[in-house]
């Protein structure tokens, strides 16, 4: 019996996808563009999302809070997740620190497009983030600002990586070990 339970149990974590990073397009070069341009991912290959990071920069050295704001379909669409995180910046545009907004198991629909607004809630001064991935396949689209529905296109890619439960599908190698054991 307890072999039957612990196969149900490692099915069930199998079939809602294991937290991984969905998205990674986190190598790329220096430089910053302001919180206030938005981007977003229009076939997002997840169910959740757990935490999203992305390089933060500012002109003054200080300590900063900034919001993110996940919606779907436009950026002014129904809110997924909003989370905030506390920075120490050192200062210079260039100088970046990764930085990680954590969403707590925040369900999202498969293929969902959604977009990501950032505000800055507190700091010394403007801060930025880093926009240029070196990562052609990068699903993300950045966008002038977050006017909806969509704003307008700056670029392809950010620099960002998105954690979460990825999309299971019946073709993965883990199904079909599945598929064998419970034949």
């Amino acid at each position: 019996m307890r072999t039957f339970q612990l196969s149900v149990l490692i099915l069930v974590m199998l079939a809602t996808g294991a937290s991984s990073q969905v998205i990674d397009c986190l190598d790329g070069s220096d430089g910053g563009d302001r919180v206030t341009r938005g981007f977003y991912c229009s076939d997002y290959p997840g169910t959740t999302i757990e935490r999203v990071d992305l390089h933060l920069s500012a002109e003054s050295a200080g300590e900063y809070v900034i919001r993110m704001t996940i919606r779907t379909d436009t950026y002014n669409g129904l809110q997924v997740g909003q989370a905030e995180a506390t920075v120490t910046l050192p200062g210079g545009p260039s100088n970046h620190v990764l930085t990680s907004f954590l969403f707590p198991s925040t369900s999202v629909a498969p293929h969902a497009l959604l977009t990501f607004a950032l505000e800055e809630v507190s700091g010394p001064d403007l801060m930025y983030y880093a926009p240029t991935t070196s990562n052609s396949a990068c699903p993300i689209t950045q966008t002038n600002g977050t006017t909806p529905p969509l704003d307008t296109f700056r670029r392809n890619g950010v620099r960002v990586a998105i954690h979460g439960a990825g999309l299971v599908t019946s073709d993965d190698r883990s199904w079909s070990m599945i598929k064998q054991a419970f034949r």
